[in-house]
This record gives structure tokens, sequence and C-alpha cells, in this order.
């Protein structure tokens, strides 16, 4: 079992499965990757590689609703190597916009505000 936000894999074992799994968008691939290489080697599961992360996804989808999707993708990655789902929600609060970024270019200069008068 990995868990995709926080493992660790030696290089010559992931060279030897031929890398991750790009084509998933997002459930199901820690648990491909886990699946895969379990036939090059050990796969361990530690508590002692704790990680700290948001709760965002929990907050958006709730938490019986969360837990169902991984818990069926896995079980479809164990039966048909492959997760259910195809696709994700981004749950990422959107980044702030940068009007000094945005204007960087020599040719673009910021807008003046317009006013009725």
């Amino acid at each position: 079992m990995l868990q995709g936000g926080n493992h660790a894999v030696r290089r010559s074992a992931l060279e030897r499965i031929g890398g991750y799994n790009t084509a998933i968008a997002f459930h199901g691939e820690d648990t491909v990757t886990a699946f895969r290489l379990m036939r090059v080697g050990v796969v361990k599961f530690s508590f002692r590689l704790p990680i700290f992360t948001s709760g965002r996804r929990l907050r958006k989808e709730g938490v019986l609703r969360t837990a169902w999707t991984y818990a069926l993708n896995s079980i479809f990655v164990i039966l048909y190597g492959r997760p259910r789902a195809r696709a994700y929600t981004d749950v990422r609060d959107p980044p702030a916009r940068n009007r000094e970024a945005d204007c960087a270019d020599e040719d673009s200069q910021p807008l003046a505000p317009m006013h009725k008068g």
C-alpha cells in the first residue's frame, strides 16, 4: 500500500516497473504503483512517515463520499488493474491573481480605470 502524497521508492524499482502510470489522473495511481512494485520487491507501510495535509477534499466532498471514492477505486485496481474514476474534482483554492505578472510584458500596460462622467 502506498499513500500518494507521501511515499519513497527506490529508483531501481521504479525503473523496473517502467515509472509511474501517468495516464491515471488522480484516484488509484498510488494503488496501481504499489501493485506494480510488489512484482519486483517488497512494499512496506509505515506510520513513522507522517504527512500533514489539508482537509480540503474532506470539507468539499465529505468524509463518507471521499472514503467511498478511494475505496471503490482501490477495489477496481485490485479487480481490473485500473481505477474506476477517469477524472477528479480539483478542490484547491484558485491561485491569487498577480496583476504585476499579468502586465510584465514590455508592450502591455495596465488598464486605467474607466470613469463615466
